[in-house]
């Protein structure tokens, strides 16, 4: 029997990136901010720099031992490792393609044998034939489920999907989402909708 396919965000479902940026950005740009305090998906509000001046310190963050050190979301490790011997799981992230070389070491080392394969949907020049959304990765895939934070990717997969399980962060709260999208709250929660 064809197992079925999940796709699994990366940022703050399975690497805990938000915790790991605000305490470097605290300390490299003389914020005091925290992961609880980022109320939009867009870190331009919560920075006030501009699109280009974020994208800069974003890629300054990559590059850094903060980001080579971010712990994984808790409990991710658990609940990857149940839902892999049932399912095919694929990272589907926004990252492009060029963050494939801090992406593999990481999911490597916290998330060894896990997925089937990483795929970077974000702007890149590197990946010209790649998928160019969350949505097309999941179409491509054949994904029945997408387990995912952001808002606009929540919203723009639903309807090529069985279900999207979003995972509640502060920058999700508030949207009105479609009918088979279901919040959680927390690793257990996702296997505890998936593994049956």
């Amino acid at each position: 029997m064809e197992r079925k396919i999940i796709g699994v965000d990366l940022d703050d479902v399975v690497f805990d990136c938000h915790t790991a940026l605000a305490q470097w950005h605290n300390r490299n740009y003389g914020t005091n901010y925290s992961r609880s305090d980022v109320a939009s998906f867009d870190l331009t509000r919560t920075w006030g720099v501009s699109e280009v001046e974020k994208d800069r310190r974003i890629g300054e963050f990559i590059e850094s031992e903060d980001h080579h050190n971010a712990q994984p979301v808790a409990g991710s490790f658990e609940g990857l490792s149940l839902l892999c011997d049932i399912y095919d799981l694929h990272v589907i992230t926004a990252r492009g393609e060029h963050g494939r070389s801090s992406v593999l070491p990481w999911v490597e080392k916290h998330a060894p044998n896990i997925f089937k394969d990483l795929h970077f949907t974000g702007r890149s020049h590197q990946n010209p034939n790649g998928f160019r959304s969350k949505r097309a990765a999941c179409e491509a895939l054949g994904a029945r489920h997408l387990i995912e934070d952001a808002p606009h990717n929540v919203i723009d997969v639903a309807d090529v999907v069985t279900s999207v399980l979003l995972f509640d962060t502060p920058w999700n709260q508030g949207i009105v989402v479609p009918q088979n999208v279901t919040r959680v709250y927390s690793w257990k929660d996702i296997t505890q909708k998936l593994v049956r």
